[in-house]
């Protein structure tokens, strides 16, 4: 009985490398859009970092003299999101759940949730 080299489905379930990518809506203040566009297009990017408290960010932008705040919010509904590689036929990436709302003050936030 028994034995065999047993590599089926763990092997093959090791071996299996997947690269996912989180996805969420990212909300900044209107005068400040154009900034994040032109860092994240540019390569040069933008600095997110989460702070201790629950579901706040930092987020840094080149060109921009101070940090903004952020928190996460929950969406009532899940979006489905849709690449495509020839603009003609569309396949689902993925589902978004949550938003990051940014502003220039934490005051300015809306509450979390």
């Amino acid at each position: 009985g028994g034995g065999g080299s047993g590599g089926g489905t763990s092997s093959a379930a090791a071996m299996e490398v997947v690269m996912q990518e989180e996805q969420v809506i990212l909300r900044v203040p209107e005068d400040v859009s154009e900034l994040v566009k032109e860092a994240v297009k540019s390569g040069a990017g933008i600095d997110l970092v989460p702070l201790k408290e629950d579901r706040r960010w930092r987020l840094t932008v080149p060109g921009l003299d101070h940090a903004l705040m952020g928190v996460t919010m929950d969406l009532p509904c899940l979006l489905e999101a849709h690449k495509t590689l020839d603009k003609s036929a569309y396949y689902k990436a993925g589902d978004i759940g949550q938003a990051l709302v940014f502003a220039h003050t934490e005051a300015a936030l809306p509450l979390a949730g």
